[in-house]
């Protein structure tokens, strides 16, 4: 588990900081909420949530992101969510 809301991270962190997901590969739960990025304007949101749809997609060890359900891309996070937690890794060696 890794926590790093309430840590004054604007948008360009996250950017950053989503390119490096797919990398960890034990990390099973990431909180990031609580943090300036989350009240950008409505296009660098939607940069964010998209960097982040892309980082679970390409992790399959992320079960859960804490994130603000108002992200444009909330319902596709919660799906690769669900999919993970439910063995996507193994779906896909088989």
């Amino acid at each position: 588990d890794l926590n790093i809301g309430h840590n004054n991270i604007q948008s360009r962190g996250i950017l950053e900081f989503a390119g490096q997901i797919p990398k960890m590969n034990s990390l099973a739960f990431l909180s990031l909420g609580s943090n300036p990025w989350e009240e950008s304007p409505h296009e660098v949101i939607e940069e964010c949530a998209a960097a982040l749809l892309h980082a679970v997609i390409q992790n399959t060890s992320i079960k859960w992101l804490d994130v603000a359900e108002y992200l444009p891309q909330y319902r596709l996070l919660r799906y690769y969510f669900d999919l993970n937690a439910g063995g996507r890794r193994l779906l896909q060696s088989s």
